[in-house]
């Protein structure tokens, strides 16, 4: 949504575009229009089975993976969290923003006026595939991509991306 943001209000004070493990939109109508599906179907099943079946659901998809080496507390910190959801709140959430609902964006990211910072994980090939590929190329873009770690680089090392969201604001600031 951030990037969305910065493309559709250019002269919005942005001074810092920091995206994490995100994707630019699918490419093709086909595809937003059987993500559109999927993410209906998980709506439903959302909304018939709730907020718990959706922690365990969401919990356990290849994408974090890599956090099942977090300890037993962070991660049931992170359940608790997805099951503290409404159910209507995620079935609408996935309705209104999922990735069914967004255009491909990746054209118009030499359009966005800021410095954008893009982070992804080494154990997360998808996302590290997306920074290389539809990011790097672009000089206002600095990707880093963070060993041993998969989608959610704040949660599965919260030391290391602290320390390069520091330095990147703070070099920033001097520039």
């Amino acid at each position: 949504m951030a990037l969305r943001y910065c493309l559709a209000f250019p002269l919005a004070p942005v001074e810092h575009l920091i995206l994490e493990s995100t994707g630019s939109g699918l490419a093709s109508d086909i595809e937003r229009e059987k993500r559109r599906i999927s993410d209906e179907a998980l709506a439903q099943k959302i909304l018939t089975n709730g907020s718990n079946w959706f922690a365990d659901f969401w919990g356990n998809l290849a994408l974090f993976d890599s956090q099942k080496k977090l300890s037993e507390r962070l991660q049931q910190q992170i359940w608790q969290r997805r099951a503290a959801n409404a159910p209507h709140a995620l079935a609408n959430t996935l309705r209104a923003t999922g990735q069914g609902q967004l255009k491909d964006v990746s054209d118009k990211i030499d359009k966005i006026n800021t410095e954008l910072l893009y982070l992804s994980g080494t154990l997360d090939t998808k996302y590290t595939q997306i920074a290389r590929e539809i990011f790097a190329p672009y000089l206002h873009v600095k990707t880093v991509n963070i060993e041993h770690v998969g989608h959610n680089i704040h949660l599965e090392n919260p030391e290391i991306y602290n320390k390069i969201l520091t330095e990147y604001l703070c070099y920033n600031e001097k520039e």
